[in-house]
């Protein structure tokens, strides 16, 4: 059974001419735009803009959910489905805050970490130099380390563009490079670590490889929060962004060791590949974004409170309560 939500986006995006692609990256433009202005104009109207703003984060979020269901992730499934209701509850409690003319400042933290963390991935994602940049720093890294831990033999393709008819090299592409303009398959840009012996493909590394996304939402985070100094909030960027480099690269190259030590492994239609990167992976980098933000709870208290305030909603209702 098609998902109702889903079949209605793809109904609008074909009212107004647009592949369900270009739908999502104008949601996501849109949302960044409402949010940024709720975030920086949070006392001159801006919580009425992020009213609208919250919903399109949460359908730019949920029209990833066919493609982790087609490369089997459901962590990433569910995470993406739990976020529509969540963006819509966020947005009524904004319009409540709107009509009684409150400021909430772990809300005006929230917008600002949505605009700040997602602005700076759509570019990344969608200018193709930035986008090849990206998963050719997270492809070489991944096989200096397997060459350093004593595991070589590999070497990194040519960069492959899969426009979803084929895939042609980087040098072939006719496309646009500074300007995504046209969809393309599911693999994207994508860098194929090659095994020298055989010259037999055993990864692919895409743009999902490079830990771009937990990397903006820490960015994001840090950089919203209003009520922090500024060299506080850096000390804090240093901290947790090479972290996640580092720990991203150990996460590729064992994704990469298991692949290839035990490529017959498999349970319950579940290969090794799959439950490495969808299941081992996911569970020990959520595992690290939990023991980082422990750390970031240390050095920036305001972020520890606004997010206990916004995962409790008695604080919201009381709030509510004492300002009426």
């Amino acid at each position: 059974m098609d998902d109702p939500i889903i079949v209605a986006l793809n109904g609008i995006s074909t009212i107004f001419g647009l592949s369900i692609n270009q739908l999502q990256l104008l949601l996501g433009i849109s949302a960044v735009i409402l949010l940024g202005i709720g975030h920086f104009k949070a006392s001159n109207g801006g919580g009425l803009l992020s009213v609208i703003g919250w919903p399109l984060v949460g359908f730019f979020f949920y029209l990833d959910i066919p493609h982790y269901i087609e490369i089997s992730d459901p962590v990433l499934v569910i995470m993406s489905a739990v976020g529509l209701p969540i963006t819509i509850i966020i947005a009524i409690i904004e319009f409540n805050h709107h009509r009684k003319k409150m400021e909430e400042e772990a809300i005006i933290w929230a917008r600002g970490m949505i605009a700040l963390g997602v602005g700076p991935y759509l570019l990344i994602a969608n200018i193709p130099y930035l986008n090849v940049a990206a998963v050719w720093i997270t492809a070489w890294s991944a096989n200096v380390f397997l060459g350093f831990s004593g595991i070589d033999g590999y070497t990194l393709g040519a960069v492959v563009v899969d426009t979803g008819v084929n895939d042609v090299l980087w040098s072939e592409w006719a496309g646009n490079r500074w300007i995504l303009s046209e969809d393309l398959g599911d693999a994207g840009f994508n860098i194929p670590l090659i095994r020298e012996h055989d010259g037999i493909t055993e990864v692919g590394f895409v743009m999902a490889c490079s830990a771009m996304q937990s990397m903006a939402v820490f960015i994001g985070a840090l950089a919203a929060i209003r009520t922090a100094p500024f060299r506080r909030r850096m000390r804090a960027a240093i901290v947790t962004i090479p972290t996640i480099f580092v720990l991203n690269t150990f996460r590729n190259a064992g994704i990469v060791w298991l692949h290839s030590t035990y490529p017959h492994w498999e349970l319950l239609g579940v290969t090794m590949f799959d439950f490495a990167h969808s299941y081992a992976a996911k569970v020990a980098s959520l595992g690290a974004m939990f023991l980082m933000a422990l750390v970031l709870f240390d050095l920036l208290p305001q972020m520890h409170s606004h997010i206990m305030r916004l995962t409790s909603p008695i604080s919201f209702k009381k709030s509510n309560l004492n300002n009426e």
